[in-house]
């Protein structure tokens, strides 16, 4: 993996054949003290470990795919769990005859390229073990209101200037 690309905490990475990509986002994140942020995704993969989560069981059913497909879209966010970084993805994915599959990513291996892009936040962002659940789900107020000009900057929007 090799960042394409970076401005204001935003980072374009760019992932090659064969390598794995949450195990990698996982030690990037790692290495940059990443404990806050969000990313999207697109590219394609030769091999995919999909699961869905029944809440009633509280358990994953998976399902290992190994074909070519088309990356249709990732969204993820990443956190922390007892100190443990944990990047969440969920990702829906295209076969040659344009089936989709979709469900929480456990595992993805490029075949030709993906390209992700990662929303750094200053902050950090934990999770706590909920029972009812049977997962680890966020916790926390969200970004302080002292930061809201900074996030304005990054998105393009003026700052707001006070007495205009």
């Amino acid at each position: 993996m090799k960042v394409a690309g970076s401005d204001h905490g935003i980072e374009i990475l760019s992932f090659p054949p064969g390598e794995e990509v949450i195990a990698a986002l996982t030690a990037y994140c790692m290495n940059k003290a990443i404990h806050a942020g969000s990313f999207t995704a697109l590219g394609a993969v030769r091999e995919v470990i999909l699961a869905w989560y029944d809440v009633s069981s509280k358990s994953y059913r998976t399902q290992h795919v190994q074909e070519k497909l088309e990356i249709a879209g990732v969204t993820g966010t990443i956190s922390l769990h007892e100190e443990k970084l944990i990047v969440h993805a969920h990702g829906v994915f295209s076969d040659q005859q344009m089936h989709t599959m979709a469900g929480h990513i456990n595992s993805m291996v490029v075949s030709g390229a993906c390209e992700l892009t990662l929303w750094r936040l200053k902050d950090t962002i934990m999770r706590t073990y909920n029972q009812t659940v049977g997962l680890a789900l966020m916790e926390g107020d969200g970004v302080p209101a002292s930061d809201n000009a900074q996030q304005s900057h990054i998105f393009g929007a003026a700052p707001a200037h006070p007495g205009r």
